[in-house]
């Protein structure tokens, strides 16, 4: 159709869950795969992703800890990384060899 729409979203908007009062500080420090990186831009605040002198891009975001944060994550695929903290890196890893067992 020929209409044309201005999205107007508020300053700090952002399409990704924010950490409620609940979450007690919890920050996840993520590295990613260059391949992905078009995607980044489109679910995180500017500031919030770093392009690293490796190549990859890394993302500092407050979550909670939960089952809807490691699903979106794995809807990243192969080209996520959760660097920190370790609690978050152990839980992903569970989840992740879950899933596998369903396929041996």
């Amino acid at each position: 159709m020929p209409e044309v729409f201005t999205r107007e979203l508020p300053p700090n908007h952002s399409l990704i869950q924010k950490c409620s009062r609940e979450c007690h500080g919890s920050v996840l420090k993520l590295k990613f795969s260059p391949e992905i990186a078009y995607r980044l831009y489109d679910e995180f605040r500017e500031e919030q992703v770093v392009a690293g002198e490796d190549g990859n891009y890394y993302v500092t975001v407050p979550y909670e800890l939960n089952h809807w944060t490691f699903h979106y994550l794995l809807s990243f695929g192969t080209y996520v990384e959760i660097m920190e903290p370790e609690e978050a890196r152990r839980m992903f890893r569970e989840k992740a060899a879950d899933i596998v067992k369903k396929y041996i």
